[in-house]
């Protein structure tokens, strides 16, 4: 009888098989940046992702005080000061120039709609809650994953019998898989916030010391054209409609207010703007709704559903939204050669 060293494996152990990730090629990257409906914000992420290896938790976690110093200084690459959560220490990593300008961009409409940028403001905010908080961390992932699959790549593959699968994860392993062989293996392991690298670069997670960091930064720039996609590029004008898009999406840039809708008619260089209203309100809707179609026909979405003043006592519907304002008090007045109904609040 044979006799080894170790027991045998029992047949009736359960076997499971682990996804591999699939790491983007530089292609497949410059997809995921061009992808259909994706917004100023979640491209930033993947850019941080892809160029700076941050985790998405610690993306979440990063304020305007983690870029300030360089950022407001032009310095580039920029330095990012990362509180990592999984060790509650402190790392830097680096984003080119192109990320810089798409910040600026997010910033300066973020200002234009009355946020302060502060020390304490999150990079990144969540879009629908028209507060200053910052994106969660699995909102994050639903919103890179959503952009993978609308860029048409291959999401799930089988490779040497392995499957191998795309997630948010993955644009963590771009960065290093493209910096490896051009850079330090000891500084992408730093920069990507990993115990090993930080103790061998710094001596110590804790002691980021300025001579060490600018070394890691003339190592980057040398080595960040490996990570740019092919066939990236931003112009400042595509940067500020995507942005200007996503807000009035999101709701951010409020429609039913005259100086955002003031702000948006010079922003997007709309002409004879007033005698379109015009036209528009001769079909029986009112103000808001004419801009708001205007608007919204110029940046190429949907019209947005957006109710005049709750304290006005009349208002103009659609058939579908009849049942809800009956059941709320209103009385109909009166339907339009356009369809619409106009309602009244029963006093």
């Amino acid at each position: 009888m044979l006799k080894v060293g170790y027991p045998f494996p029992s047949r009736h152990i359960p076997l499971t098989i682990k996804c591999l990730d699939k790491i983007p090629t530089k292609e497949e990257l410059s997809k995921i940046l061009s992808a259909p409906k994706l917004s100023l914000s979640t491209k930033i992420a993947i850019h941080f992702m892809a160029f700076g290896g941050l985790r998405p938790e610690d993306l979440t976690k990063l304020t305007y005080a983690s870029i300030k110093g360089d950022f407001e200084k032009g310095i580039t690459p920029c330095a990012v000061y990362v509180p990592q959560e999984k060790s509650n220490n402190m790392y830097v990593t680096f984003i080119p120039a192109e990320t810089c300008k798409l910040l600026e961009q997010y910033f300066e409409q973020r200002r234009k709609v009355g946020e302060k940028i502060k020390d304490n403001s999150p990079i990144i905010v969540d879009d629908k809650l028209r507060k200053e908080k910052p994106v969660s961390r699995v909102n994050l992932c639903k919103r890179i994953l959503r952009a993978m699959r609308n860029s048409g790549i291959v999401m799930v593959e089988n490779f040497g019998g392995k499957i191998r699968k795309m997630r948010p994860y993955s644009l963590r392993k771009y960065f290093r898989s493209n910096l490896t062989g051009h850079m330090p293996s000891e500084y992408i392991e730093a920069m990507m916030g990993h115990i090993s690298g930080l103790q061998h670069v710094y001596g110590g997670t804790r002691d980021l010391d300025p001579a060490t960091i600018e070394r890691m930064r003339e190592a980057y720039r040398n080595a960040e054209k490996h990570l740019k996609p092919e066939g990236e590029t931003i112009s400042k004008e595509d940067a500020e409609l995507m942005t200007t898009k996503t807000m009035v999406e999101s709701g951010v840039l409020d429609l039913s207010k005259p100086n955002v809708r003031q702000y948006l008619i010079r922003k997007l260089g709309l002409e004879d703007v007033e005698v379109k209203i015009a036209k528009l309100r001769k079909t029986g809707i009112d103000e808001i709704e004419a801009y708001t179609k205007t608007v919204c026909e110029k940046l190429g979405i949907k019209p947005l559903n957006l109710k005049t003043n709750n304290n006005d006592p009349k208002k103009i519907i659609s058939e579908e939204e009849l049942e809800h304002y009956l059941a709320e008090g209103w009385d109909v007045q009166t339907i339009l050669p356009s369809g619409k109904i106009l309602v009244r609040k029963a006093l």
